[in-house]
C-alpha cells in the first residue's frame, strides 16, 4: 500500500495546498497524506481534497486514529459538538478545538474507519480562546458526512470523526 505524500524523519515546513490552490489527493492504497516522526513537523495541510484514500485522509505517526508519535506536534482532532440544519441547505457547526485553531470544514461521501476525509471543502473558522468554534456552511448533497481538521502554528491536525447531517430541521415562525 501507498501513501499519496509521505512527510518522514524530522522533516519541517511542508505545506500541502494553499487558498484557492488545493491538491487532489485520492484513491491511494494506504494514507492520503503519513506524516511521521517525532521531530517532524510544522507541515501545514490546508485547502485540499482529500477522498477515497484506502487508509486515513491525514496520518499523523501511526497506522491509524490516535497512534500519534509525535508528528506535527500532535496538533489535537477537532470535535463536532453539534450539526443543526437551519434551512434546507444551510447548516450550523458547533465544536472545539485547540484554542487559536483555523479549523477548516470540508465534507466527503465517507471513510471507512468513522474519521473522515476531506472531498470538498466548505470554509474555515477561527476557534476562539477556550478553543470553541461556530460556523454556518451549506452543504446541498444530505448524503454526505460533514468533518474537519485544525492547524496552528503550521501543524494540521488528522480529519475528525465523520458525523452525518441532521435529516430535518424545525421552522419556527416568530
Amino acid at each position: 500500500s501507498q501513501q499519496g505524500i509521505k512527510i518522514l524523519n524530522s522533516a519541517k515546513g511542508t505545506k500541502v495546498g494553499a487558498s484557492g490552490k488545493g491538491n487532489t489527493i485520492m484513491s491511494n492504497g494506504s494514507s492520503g497524506i503519513w506524516i511521521y516522526g517525532v521531530d517532524t513537523d510544522t507541515h501545514t495541510i490546508i485547502y485540499n481534497s482529500i477522498t477515497a484514500n484506502g487508509g486515513l485522509g491525514i496520518d499523523l505517526g501511526g497506522v491509524g486514529v490516535g497512534l500519534l508519535d509525535g508528528s506535527n506536534d500532535i496538533m489535537a482532532i477537532p470535535v463536532l459538538t453539534s450539526v443543526t440544519r437551519l434551512t434546507i441547505n444551510d447548516h450550523r457547526v458547533i465544536g472545539t478545538a485547540t484554542p487559536g485553531a483555523n479549523v477548516q470544514i470540508f465534507t466527503d461521501p465517507g471513510d471507512a474507519s468513522g474519521y473522515g476525509e476531506g472531498r470538498d471543502y466548505l470554509d474555515c473558522v477561527l476557534a476562539d480562546g477556550s478553543g470553541n468554534f461556530e460556523n454556518t456552511v451549506t452543504i446541498c448533497d444530505k448524503s454526505l458526512k460533514i468533518s474537519f481538521t485544525a492547524t496552528k502554528d503550521g501543524n494540521t491536525s488528522e480529519f475528525s470523526i465523520s458525523s452525518d447531517l441532521p435529516p430535518s430541521y424545525t421552522v419556527i415562525n416568530t
